[in-house]
């Protein structure tokens, strides 16, 4: 199916309760009534704010039964092997974070990756890290090749979540009563669980956890 604005020919594909019309790495949403929800500028080739560029997007957390992911700023629990897990998938990738986020680490920015972080602060800068002020400028910074994970806060997990095209969820098999930030709901109708590894708990673990792989069902 396409869809023709101005001189533009655009191939409409329906995508996580959407529709987005490409245009060859970049696409736009469309709305209800079948028009761009921000549309090209007609005729001349700019891009307006709903513009996105096609890359490789993943989502990376631990989250508990209740899809809690931290409380007071930090994580719910200490799991050497979910953060050796980590560190395994993001070497050598590009990691998106959120300030509050980033301030969190231990170590910042984080060794062997390309670090973005995601803030309206536009005085904030930080040694060997880039700045992104909103997902529009950050497409623009993005490769369409480049493997990139969306790492916290939970804001910054909502608002990539109709862009990521897969998941790597760590699930703690455990309840946080008092968390107080969450990730969004993995909507089984959108994806799909296609790989699983259980851990038990042990001297190191004080609660058993899974890593589970989420794609997105076309």
């Amino acid at each position: 199916m396409f869809y023709y604005y101005g001189n533009y020919r655009l191939q409409i594909q329906k995508k996580t309760g959407y529709e987005r019309a490409e245009f060859g790495e970049y696409y736009w949403r469309i709305n209800d009534t079948g028009l761009p929800s921000n549309s090209i500028t007609e005729g001349n080739g700019y891009y307006d704010t709903d513009l996105y560029k096609s890359a490789n997007y993943y989502s990376d957390k631990t989250i508990a039964e209740n899809n809690a992911i931290g409380k007071a700023g930090d994580l719910l629990c200490y799991l050497p092997d979910d953060l050796k897990h980590f560190k395994a998938l993001t070497t050598g990738a590009t990691v998106v974070m959120g300030k509050k986020t980033f301030f969190s680490l231990p170590r910042r920015p984080l060794p062997n990756r390309r670090n973005i972080v995601l803030t309206r602060d536009l005085s904030f800068t930080y040694e060997n890290t880039e700045v992104a002020h909103s997902i529009e400028e950050l497409q623009t910074m993005i490769s369409t090749d480049e493997m990139v994970f969306i790492i916290g806060g939970g804001e910054v997990y909502k608002q990539f979540m109709p862009l990521v095209n897969e998941l790597q969820i760590t699930h703690i098999h455990h309840t946080w009563e008092d968390a107080d930030t969450f990730f969004p709901e993995i909507d089984p109708a959108i994806w799909e669980c296609v790989n699983e590894e259980e851990h038990l708990a042990d001297e190191k673990h004080d609660y058993a956890f899974t890593f589970a792989t989420y794609r997105r069902i076309d």
